[in-house]
């Protein structure tokens, strides 16, 4: 008799395990026949704003076509991601079906890290990875501001060039130093590819050079500042140049 029970028992648990299944198995596929009613959008970091959600309905412009219905299962989520990731102020998104059964979008705007104002008065932002995009019509973020001879070059597998790192590697060493980037007030590109910055005090001007020893460069600056111009004065001179390691060429004004 135990044996019997035993066994019922086996075969009744199975028969819930299978009936689970098939339950679970029936609710996904229910759930996947259901109709895409409402999209939901999301931008990751909102302190920008050059997206909108107006922006990216034209990804999913589609699903307002009533004659047909959209099932969950049936949108093409990665063209979805192609259209949306088309935007230049996008520097990505994911597309899926989240718990509440809503099409979610969300996107990663891109970060300017700087503002590039060329010699031929092309204006454009860069981001942390060197890709450049347009000013946006709407919102200006408060970035460095480098003018002058910029050349903006790509390799054959369209990554951007020496001279583009060697501009960010600068922007992010001074954003980096407090006093530093209360003292620098813009940086200017000359016809020799050379940094030059514009303090806010003063009307001399810095020569940097590239991006190299930018430690060296800085610290040789600071002592400068130290125990030249708060004696001489910050009209002395016309220019500091750091250019050359170990050495500060400071040139006055008039000679």
């Amino acid at each position: 008799m135990k044996k019997f029970w035993h066994i019922t028992k086996l075969v009744l648990g199975g028969l819930l395990a299978v009936g689970a299944l098939i339950l679970i198995v029936a609710t996904q596929k229910e759930k996947q026949s259901q109709a895409v009613k409402r999209v939901q959008f999301k931008v990751l970091n909102p302190d920008y704003k050059f997206v909108q959600e107006a922006d990216l309905q034209p990804a999913v412009a589609f699903l307002s076509d009533t004659t047909q219905v959209h099932s969950l299962n049936k949108v093409d989520l990665q063209t979805i991601e192609e259209k949306v990731a088309k935007n230049k102020y996008v520097e990505r998104c994911k597309v899926y079906i989240n718990n509440s059964k809503k099409l979610q979008i969300d996107v990663l705007q891109r970060q300017p890290q700087l503002r590039v104002i060329n010699n031929s008065g092309v204006s454009y932002y860069l981001d942390e990875n060197g890709i450049k995009f347009p000013l946006s019509p709407t919102f200006t973020p408060n970035v460095p501001v480098v003018t002058g001879y910029v050349r903006y070059s790509q390799d054959s597998l369209g990554n951007p060039g020496a001279e583009v790192h060697h501009l960010l590697s600068l922007c992010k060493f001074i954003e980096d130093d407090k006093q530093l980037s209360s003292l620098i007030s813009q940086i200017v590109v000359n016809r020799n590819g050379d940094f030059e910055l514009i303090p806010r005090t003063g009307s001399h001007t810095i020569l940097i050079g590239n991006s190299n020893l930018l430690e060296d460069k800085f610290n040789r600056l600071k002592i400068f500042y130290d125990e030249g111009l708060s004696r001489l004065g910050w009209d002395t001179y016309n220019q500091i140049n750091l250019k050359y390691e170990g050495q500060v060429i400071a040139k006055k004004k008039g000679t």
